[in-house]
């Protein structure tokens, strides 16, 4: 167990299960980004994301926040992927680590987690996300799959939230595509090499998440 999962369980107690029902239709495309500690994976993949959807043609129809499943509140991104964030977008992170909760992942219509063992945790503790509840690494090679197959699912001229909306319903359909996916390794603690690897591997990912997206916008020739 990390540092923050003995500190949180210590400061929260343990987590009776809770149930979130899935969040209303909106104008917008929530997605969560969730590891352990919510400082250095999901917070420099919900950073790095956001910086590549704000400077999208998909900026206000997606929209994303991090959080861990034994997150201490409060904390900023660890200096290793703050700085890697910088270095790629020239702009400091602005971010908090955050608790999920009920409400949070209420509010979310996708939530990726960085490893099996923390969807475990998310799913024991919100039995009801499960049909919205991936690896990153799952979602993505899932969504690769279908996307090539159904290049614009839903009715031509639908908005981009309700075609990522069927995608994920459609990928949550077909997890046996993602069955082999990997986890993404906790850097927390390591060096500088191994932060570089780790912030590689979810840039790529989200790299291909962004890639989804402009094919599944495209309406059908």
């Amino acid at each position: 167990m990390s540092r923050f999962a003995g500190q949180a369980d210590r400061l929260l107690g343990s987590f009776a299960p809770e149930h979130a029902t899935p969040p209303a239709h909106s104008a917008s495309f929530r997605i969560a980004f969730i590891c352990t500690g919510n400082i250095c994976r999901s917070a420099y993949a919900q950073q790095t994301f956001s910086a590549l959807i704000s400077s999208s043609r998909f900026s206000g129809q997606i929209e994303a926040f991090s959080a861990g499943t034994h997150a201490l509140a409060g904390q900023p991104i660890d200096p290793h992927p703050g700085a890697i964030f910088t270095r790629e977008f020239g702009q400091l992170p602005t971010h908090r680590a955050q608790q999920l909760t009920t409400e949070l992942v209420a509010q979310a219509e996708l939530l990726l987690v960085m490893e099996a063992q923390q969807r475990q945790i998310v799913l024991r503790r919100y039995p009801q996300a499960l049909p919205r509840t991936f690896l990153l690494t799952e979602y993505v090679g899932i969504c690769r799959e279908l996307a090539g197959a159904i290049s614009a699912p839903g009715p031509a001229g639908a908005a981009l939230p309700a075609r990522l909306g069927e995608l994920t319903a459609r990928a949550a359909r077909h997890r046996s595509l993602g069955a082999e996916a990997p986890d993404i390794a906790d850097p927390y603690r390591h060096d500088t090499a191994f932060h570089e690897k780790v912030a590689g591997q979810i840039r790529s990912q989200l790299d291909l998440l962004m890639s989804i997206l402009d094919s599944i916008a495209q309406d059908p020739s």
